[in-house]
């Protein structure tokens, strides 16, 4: 048994993501956006074999792979997210906002890995190297997620009103999302651990004269 480690990159793709929002009433707002046009992204590089430590010992030669290549064909899928955001305005200004998203993912796209391989392998007396198929069955995924801000010590302006410099302001965040998984049950592996999860966010931020500060 020797290690694989297969190299891959695509530096170019092209997709679109288009998006609007609408403000029927000063204190809410609606919107809608997504990814239209899916990422097609096609690697290729090389493979490479390697002893594993403490196990095996074969020479560089045994390890050499010449005509080494690989290619892998995967597609980030379309997307479409719709929200609302509600402001607490007071005398023109915002004291808090609450935002509720909701989000899907079409990752059913995603059904294996299909990584072609050239080569020849020294180990097994010239034999070629044998293309990989890894099955994924990815399902598509669902989340909601709800936060708000509110601003304990100053109120964040409104459209069209900044704030003077100087004037200090302290807002606290908080959030929290449910999303169901993509990887079904058999067919988990340790790239991406997209299960189903909960998570919960806190953040604080602060201004001090032209400066601002986030945590």
């Amino acid at each position: 048994d020797v290690l694989a480690i297969i190299t891959l990159s695509d530096m170019t793709s092209f997709s679109a993501i288009i998006g609007a929002w609408w403000r029927p009433l000063p204190e809410l707002e609606l919107a809608i956006a997504g990814r239209v046009v899916p990422a097609a992204l096609s690697f290729d590089g090389k493979f490479t074999l390697s002893n594993v430590p403490g196990q095996t010992q074969f020479t560089p030669q045994q390890l050499e792979v010449p005509g080494s290549a690989a290619r892998l064909d995967l597609t980030i899928p379309p997307t479409a997210k719709i929200g609302a955001r509600y402001r607490g305005l007071d005398g023109g200004r915002e004291v808090f906002d609450v935002e509720l998203d909701l989000v899907y993912e079409a990752w059913s796209l995603l059904e294996r890995y299909d990584v072609e391989l050239d080569g020849t392998i020294s180990l097994f007396v010239g034999a070629e190297a044998p293309d990989t198929l890894i099955e994924k069955r990815w399902q598509d995924t669902f989340s909601v997620r709800l936060g708000g801000t509110w601003n304990l010590i100053g109120q964040a302006p409104t459209d069209g009103d900044p704030m003077p410099v100087g004037v200090g302001d302290l807002q606290l965040s908080l959030g929290g999302y449910w999303e169901s998984a993509a990887v079904p049950h058999n067919y988990e592996h340790l790239d991406f651990l997209s299960f189903q999860r909960v998570g919960l966010g806190i953040g604080l931020a602060g201004r001090v004269g032209p400066l601002r500060l986030k945590a």
